[in-house]
C-alpha cells in the first residue's frame, strides 16, 4: 500500500479513537478533547507516517476541525426536549399547584401534613413548591378530592 493511503487509513482509526475518547471520564475527556492536544497528536502521528510536515499539519488541522465539529453539543444534531410534567409521578393538570394552594385547601399546614401521612405520600417530599405537584397528585388519587380547578 502507498504510504499516503496507509496514512489516511490510520487517520480513520485515529478518528474512531477520538470519538471513543468522548465517552470517557469528564476530566480525561476534557484533556484529550482540547484542540491543542488533538492537533498535536494528529500532527505527530501523521508526520511519523508520511514525513511531510505540511501534509501532516493540513491533515491534523482538518481532523481536529472535524472531531471538534462532530462532538460539539451545540450542533443541530443534538436533541432538545421540553419537559411536559415536572416528574413522572405528577398528574397532568397538577403541575402548577403551589404549597400555598394546598395549605389553603386543607386549612393549615398541620392538616396538610396529616392528609399527606394518610395518603401515604413519601416522606422525602418536602413542603415546597417544587414537590407540590407530586404531593397534590398523591392527595388527589387517594382522597379523590378536587385540589384545584385544573387538578381534578
Amino acid at each position: 500500500m502507498d504510504r499516503q493511503v496507509a496514512a489516511m487509513v490510520d487517520n480513520v482509526y485515529m478518528l474512531i479513537i477520538a470519538i471513543t475518547i468522548s465517552n470517557l471520564n469528564k476530566g480525561i475527556k476534557q484533556f484529550f478533547m482540547s484542540e491543542f492536544v488533538m492537533f498535536t497528536t494528529f500532527t505527530l502521528y501523521n508526520f511519523q507516517r508520511n514525513k511531510n510536515i505540511l501534509v501532516s499539519l493540513a491533515v491534523a488541522f482538518a481532523m481536529t476541525l472535524f472531531v471538534t465539529t462532530i462532538t460539539t453539543d451545540t450542533l443541530m444534531l443534538s436533541e432538545a426536549f421540553e419537559i411536559i410534567n415536572p416528574t413522572s409521578n405528577t398528574k397532568i393538570g397538577c403541575e402548577k399547584i403551589t404549597i400555598k394552594e394546598l395549605v389553603d385547601k386543607y386549612g393549615s399546614e398541620d392538616a396538610l401534613k396529616r392528609a399527606m401521612y394518610e395518603a401515604l405520600v413519601p416522606l422525602n417530599l418536602t413542603l415546597d413548591d417544587r414537590h407540590a405537584p407530586e404531593i397534590a397528585t398523591y392527595l388527589l388519587t387517594t382522597t379523590r378530592a378536587k385540589i384545584s380547578d385544573t387538578c381534578v
